[in-house]
């Protein structure tokens, strides 16, 4: 599983972390830390993450990655 992050430009100047996997777009996050724990959690580390949402993404795709 390829992981890579891009920093893009977002509203007024501000910047934004862009996680892809496998080269398809996963989530956006803000902060350093927030992009870490992403990371973490996809590369199978048990990490708890803010937002849900992203955290059932998460855990939906590595599941879905170790089963193939």
């Amino acid at each position: 599983m390829a992981i890579e992050v891009y920093r893009v430009p977002q509203l007024m100047s501000k910047m934004i972390n862009v996680v892809c996997v496998n080269g398809v777009p996963f989530c956006t996050v803000r902060g350093k830390q927030a992009t870490s724990d992403i990371i973490a959690k996809l590369s199978g580390y048990d990490v708890a993450i803010c937002d849900g949402r992203i955290d059932k993404l998460a855990t939906k795709l590595v599941e879905q990655l170790k089963g193939e």
